[in-house]
This record gives structure tokens, C-alpha cells and sequence, in this order.
């Protein structure tokens, strides 16, 4: 066998996956304890100590009323304040949440079919790499938000950007591309095993990791690390992850990129639209409609959970 076709070692794209697993989870945590903060601040809640703003929080009552904006325009603070502050914070965060999970979600479905569809022609190394350039765009916005307190706006800019750069669903697509590419029928089972667990490996070590971070250290230095990681893994995955791909191998990430077509984002959508025996088509059908109903349960749920822990009854903080 000679040296042009042997393949990687499948765990090579374990390190780049790892940390877009962490900085990932990262994104889930830190962000909706941001949003909660600052209109917490916004409406007078964040200003003493954290006792005194569980008391606030669990002893709010109703004072005059003023209406709740979808997103912060302005770093001024409101004069009057309705009804309980908890639940004034709670609807400002939840509307925040909504624009936020539509401003990544919408160009990461685009992005992701395009390049997703084209991952056997382009090769999976640019894949992995090209959505940790999102995350870093990502979080140099994010830390000039908490630096110069800029408002809302900035934060949907960063979350587009993200998104336009394919999130973490390019790098596991791609990733699990890999491990296929570089083991065979009896090694793959494990190999996905393995890679599986990382993904609950990370966010296990970043969530506990981020509580202490946020409990002492505010959000600047959490922020600082995940664009740290969000570089690292970057690098990692420009210098010295291999391409599983041998017919691109020879290429670097802009030549790849250029191979991008449309004809294969026809030919995704045609495995549901081809006839197949049986009842396999619906059988198909039906499967993917139940993943896409588990992510989106799964991603709602990390948004209403953190809310419902901030306000009444537990009236949590970071």
C-alpha cells in the first residue's frame, strides 16, 4: 500500500471535535446567564450583593408599569418597574433568547446543507475547521459587548456570524465523516462509541468548570477562555488535522471551499424524495422528523431551564 493512500488514525479529529464540544456548551451556559445579568442590571436587580439580590428577587412586588423591548438599544436605566422584577427580567431574557436561537439557527440550516452536502467532495478537514472561525468572530464581539456594555444588537451579530460559519453541527458532521473514512467495519462501532462519549465528556468538565468561573471571576475571563479555545482548536485543525479525503488531501482549506457546488444539495434532498420499497421512505421520513423534534426539545429546554432557575421560586444566580 503505498503512502498516498494510507489513512489518518481516526482519533486525530478528536481534538478539534472535543473543543467545539466545550466551547459549544460554553455558548449555552454563558450566554443565557449574560443575557439574564444584564437586564437584571437593566432593571435595577444586579447592583447590590448577590443575598441581597436573592432577596430582591423572592420579595419582588408590583410597582408601576413600563413595557419590555425585545432586545437592550440603550445602556440607560427605567425610571419605573412591572410587575414583579423577577418576571419583567424573565420575559425580557425569554424574547432575547428567541431572536438569538433564530439568528444562529436560521443561516446554520443553510450553511450546514451546503457545505454538508458537499463534504465528500471538499473533504472533512475544512469542515472541522471553518466553524471554529465563527465561534472566534463570535466571541470578539461577545467581549466587546462586556467590555464597552454594547447593546443587544451586537450579541445577534455574533450569534449570525456563528451561524453563517456552520456552528458545532458542521464539525460533528464532519467529524463522524472522518472516524467512517479512517476505520473499518470492525473498528468503527467503537470509534463512534468513543467519540460519542467525548461529546458528554466535555460538557460535563466545561459546565462544572464554568459555574466556578462565573461565581468568581464574572464573564470576561469565561468569554477570554472560550475564544482561547475557540483559536487553539482553530489551529489545531488548520496545522495538523489530516484530510481523510485522499482525492483533496493535496489542497488547502480555500482550494476545497472552492469546489462547493450545488448539485450535491439536489441530490441530499432527492433520498427523500425517491420512491423506496416498501414503507422505507416514510420509515426515513419519520426518523428524521423525530431527530429534528429532540434537538429542538433539547435546545428550548436549556433556555426555559436557566430561566425558571433564575426567577421565582429559586431566584438562582450564577
Amino acid at each position: 500500500m503505498t503512502k498516498s493512500n494510507t489513512k489518518p488514525i481516526w482519533w486525530r479529529a478528536l481534538p478539534a471535535f472535543f473543543t467545539i464540544m466545550m466551547v459549544s456548551t460554553i455558548d449555552i451556559l454563558l450566554l443565557n446567564d449574560l443575557i439574564e445579568t444584564r437586564y437584571a442590571t437593566f432593571y435595577n436587580l444586579n447592583t447590590t450583593s448577590k443575598s441581597s439580590q436573592r432577596s430582591m428577587c423572592l420579595n419582588a412586588s408590583h410597582a408601576s408599569g413600563i413595557s419590555t423591548s425585545l432586545y437592550l438599544t440603550t445602556t440607560n436605566t427605567p425610571m419605573t418597574i412591572s410587575p414583579p422584577i423577577s418576571d419583567q427580567i424573565q420575559s425580557a431574557t425569554a424574547k432575547l433568547n428567541i431572536i438569538v436561537s433564530l439568528s444562529v439557527t436560521v443561516p446554520a440550516i443553510f450553511s450546514s446543507i451546503i457545505l454538508g452536502s458537499n463534504c465528500d467532495i471538499i473533504g472533512r478537514k475544512a469542515l472541522i475547521t471553518i466553524p471554529f472561525i465563527g465561534k472566534i468572530l463570535r466571541y470578539i464581539i461577545m467581549l466587546s459587548v462586556i467590555i464597552w456594555n454594547l447593546s443587544d444588537i451586537f450579541i445577534i451579530i455574533s450569534v449570525i456570524l456563528d451561524g453563517m460559519f456552520g456552528t458545532s453541527a458542521l464539525t460533528i458532521l464532519s467529524t463522524f465523516a472522518f472516524v467512517t473514512d479512517c476505520t473499518t467495519l470492525k473498528q468503527r462501532t467503537s470509534a463512534i462509541i468513543i467519540t460519542e462519549v467525548s461529546i458528554t465528556f466535555a460538557r460535563i468538565v466545561t459546565l462544572v468548570g464554568l459555574g466556578y468561573y462565573l461565581k468568581y471571576f464574572g464573564y470576561l475571563i469565561p468569554f477570554c477562555v472560550a475564544l482561547g479555545l475557540s483559536i487553539l482548536g482553530f489551529l489545531y485543525s488548520l496545522l495538523f488535522q489530516p484530510e481523510s479525503n485522499q482525492t483533496v488531501a493535496h489542497l488547502n482549506i480555500l482550494q476545497q471551499i472552492k469546489l462547493v457546488r450545488l448539485k450535491p444539495l439536489f441530490k441530499v434532498l432527492q433520498v427523500f424524495t425517491i420512491k423506496r420499497k416498501s414503507n422505507n421512505r416514510k420509515m426515513l421520513l419519520l426518523t428524521v422528523l423525530t431527530h429534528l423534534s429532540v434537538i429542538v426539545m433539547l435546545c428550548g429546554y436549556a433556555s426555559i431551564v436557566y430561566l425558571y432557575l433564575y426567577g421565582q421560586p429559586f431566584c438562582w444566580g450564577s
